[in-house]
């Protein structure tokens, strides 16, 4: 092989191996590129995941603090509240219907009144506490007085339930 063959073949073979490593070069920016839009879109997508399951989450909790006004009789809210077969005093207010965003909103007065033995008397406010069924406004816990012995209390509680036509 001569001088001037062998550069030739030299510089060939540097040219192809430029141009191979340009290409190759140019190949990996794209795919930089492509690797960065999808990690974007999959991060959207989680984000999009995330906010779904808590507008699921939000919409239970809703669905299980209110109550449906299509059927509301004075039975279904005292199922609504867990007090179908109680011994004490319920007494519930007429319906007040508002506007929140696009939704008609009703809300009900109840009054829970009672005379128990201390320890239930609280486990019984535990309970409306706890379910978060009603918000309580006020509570009221009273001796009755000397004529009656033991660990008896009268108890008045006002709360609000809440309505929506589902």
């Amino acid at each position: 092989m001569t001088r001037s063959g062998f550069r030739r073949l030299w510089l060939i073979t540097t040219s192809i191996m430029l141009g191979a490593a340009m290409y190759a070069h140019g190949e990996y920016e794209t795919l930089v590129g492509k690797v960065g839009l999808n990690q974007k879109a999959v991060d959207r997508l989680i984000a999009e995941r995330r906010s779904g399951s808590q507008i699921t989450a939000s919409l239970s909790d809703l669905d299980s603090r209110t109550i449906d006004e299509n059927y509301a009789t004075k039975l279904d809210l005292l199922r609504y509240l867990g007090l179908e077969e109680s011994r004490i005093n319920i007494t519930f207010n007429r319906p007040a219907k508002r506007r929140v965003g696009g939704v008609e909103l009703t809300s009900r007065s109840v009054t829970v009144s009672g005379a128990m033995p201390y320890e239930e008397a609280l486990n019984q406010l535990d309970y409306f506490y706890n379910t978060k069924k009603m918000a309580i406004k006020s509570l009221t816990l009273t001796h009755p007085g000397k004529q009656v012995y033991g660990d008896i209390i009268n108890f008045n509680m006002i709360g609000e339930i809440y309505g929506l036509p589902k």
